[in-house]
């Protein structure tokens, strides 16, 4: 299935986020960062359960909330290497074409501010709140 989340990446280009639930279905969302997911645990704190998460870029925020939602696998474009230690930690799949010491902010001039939050932190549930969960 990880195939399948690579080549909707690649025909729509537009997308920054794609998930496909434990029964095929597929969500998208052109959102940038970390909103698409928070928008879906908001609804459903299980909601990517056994599900493959595709992302443009998978930093250690979208790591921790893949695994409090109970993904079961992640693709990236783009990875940071915190986020690569925390899934393998987790035992979560995840596949990846560029990895990076750390995400950059927007303007390219320094850390990601969404990033530094949980950077110290090991909890996926405590990452969550800290990132605007409840």
């Amino acid at each position: 299935m990880q195939m399948d989340i690579k080549k909707l990446f690649s025909e729509n280009k537009g997308w920054s986020f794609v998930f496909i639930n434990n029964k095929g279905k597929v969500c998208s969302s052109t959102k940038k960062g970390i909103t698409p997911m928070m928008e879906l645990l908001k609804k459903d704190a299980d909601v990517f359960e056994g599900g493959i998460i595709g992302d443009k870029v998978v930093g250690k925020a979208a790591a921790h909330l893949a695994i409090y939602g109970k993904a079961k696998a992640i693709y990236a474009k783009t990875i940071s290497e915190p986020a690569l230690v925390l899934l393998k930690k987790w035992e979560i799949s995840c596949t990846y074409e560029e990895k990076v010491p750390f995400i950059e902010n927007r303007n390219r001039t320094g850390p990601c501010p969404i990033e530094e939050k949980v950077l110290d932190i090991n909890d996926p549930a405590k990452a969550y709140k800290v990132l605007g969960g409840v």
